[in-house]
């Protein structure tokens, strides 16, 4: 069996995260380091930004998942949005609430479509693509309309799972319980992946390679289509 059940407080329909973890990391492993450096050479700080071993979780994952079009919620300097579209060479759309702070790089740029100043509410009910990935690192999300913006089938990582300094639950749990709500009383079956805590800082630790994932949430969800 790829991924084994687990009792969690959020849900018992719960996966298990390292043994995905391991999974696609060993199963990418050359591409996603390599992915990983080219992002350790972007002239972007890390202050208040995802963690190296969260930019190695979304990288792995778009390895995995290998999404066409992707949305974020949480632009702020465009690390994450740099991190993903390296790995899948995805369109990704962001929005953030704040002024712009994105960094501009020419080589990868062109593949993010920022949106400043605008509240995850008003990006959500634009004129979108559909999306088979999304990545939230935002508060106040509503997740109906994330699954009215998304193909029936997608993956959403949410970060900051647990907070970094208090490693209480955060926003990324908050948004996973709301996205579980929504597919349990809409006809969408999903498996979850929770992270622990012992992972922050450094991440969950894979041999051969270091930590990935310091405090990433994911939930991969599908339409059941009326099927038992």
């Amino acid at each position: 069996m790829e991924d084994s059940k687990t009792s969690t407080t959020i849900d018992i329909n719960a996966f298990n995260a390292e043994n995905y973890i391991n999974r696609v990391v060993n199963n990418n492993k050359h591409q996603l380091q390599n992915c990983l450096d080219i992002v350790d050479t972007l002239d972007i700080p890390d202050d208040d930004s995802i963690s190296r071993g969260d930019v190695a979780f979304l990288q792995a994952v778009c390895l995995d998942v290998k999404p066409k079009t992707i949305l974020e919620i949480g632009t702020w300097v465009g690390r994450s949005a740099y991190t993903m579209t390296i790995a899948s060479n995805a369109d990704v759309y962001t929005c953030d609430l704040n002024d712009s702070m994105f960094i501009e790089i020419e080589e990868y740029s062109d593949k993010i479509h920022c949106h400043p100043n605008t509240h995850s509410d008003i990006f959500l009910k634009q004129k979108l693509p559909k999306f088979d990935m999304a990545f939230i690192d935002g508060f106040d999300v509503n997740v109906e309309d994330v699954f009215n913006v998304c193909q029936d089938s997608f993956t959403l990582v949410a970060h900051d799972f647990f907070n970094m300094n208090t490693l209480e639950h955060c926003k990324g749990m908050a948004v996973l319980w709301r996205m579980v709500e929504y597919a349990n009383n809409h006809g969408y079956d999903y498996k979850m992946y929770i992270p622990k805590r012992d992972w922050i800082p450094s991440g969950c630790p894979v041999f051969d390679f270091g930590g990935v994932n310091a405090c990433c949430g994911m939930i991969k969800v599908e339409k059941n289509n009326g099927e038992t």
